[in-house]
C-alpha cells in the first residue's frame, strides 16, 4: 500500500521480504539486500527488530505505526495518534487503534520518516497528525 505508492512517488525501489511465523531470518534477509533503509509496519515486528537492530548498526531501520522500547541510534520511528506500541511486553498504548492505520496516514509516515533520515535525524520518534 503505502510503501507502494511512495515507490512510484519518488522513483525509489522497493524490495519487499514478507516475515513468517520467525521473522528474524525475513529481518536478516532484508539486512543483506544491503537497502538504503528497512521498513516495517505496525507492532508485529517491534520486538524482532529489536533484537536485530543493535546487531547492525550501520543498517538503517524505519519502524511506521511502533517503536522500539529501547532503540539504537539506526532505528527512526513514525507514530501517531492510535499508533505507539512499544514492544517489551510493554503491551499495546492505551490509545491503540488499528483504524488508524489508513493509507493516507502511513503514506505519511513513509514520507515523514524518510524526510527525517534524510535529514540526518535517527534515532528518534517522529511524530505526524
Amino acid at each position: 500500500g503505502a510503501g507502494r505508492t511512495w515507490e512510484r512517488e519518488v522513483g525509489a525501489a522497493l524490495r519487499e521480504v514478507r516475515a513468517g511465523a520467525d521473522p528474524i531470518p525475513a529481518i536478516t534477509q532484508a539486512i543483506d539486500m544491503h537497502a538504503d533503509v528497512v521498513m516495517s509496519a505496525g507492532d508485529a515486528l517491534v520486538d524482532p527488530l529489536a533484537i536485530v537492530t543493535a546487531s547492525h548498526l550501520d543498517q538503517p531501520f524505519l519502524v511506521l505505526g511502533g517503536e522500539l522500547a529501547e532503540p539504537t541510534h539506526n532505528v527512526l520511528a513514525v507514530d501517531w495518534a492510535g499508533a505507539g506500541f512499544r514492544g517489551e511486553d510493554l503491551g499495546q498504548a492505551a490509545h491503540h487503534d488499528p483504524a488508524s492505520f489508513t493509507p493516507e496516514r502511513c503514506s505519511n509516515a513513509v514520507a515523514a520518516g524518510v524526510a527525517a533520515l534524510l535529514s540526518g535525524r535517527n534515532g528518534v520518534v517522529v511524530w505526524i497528525p
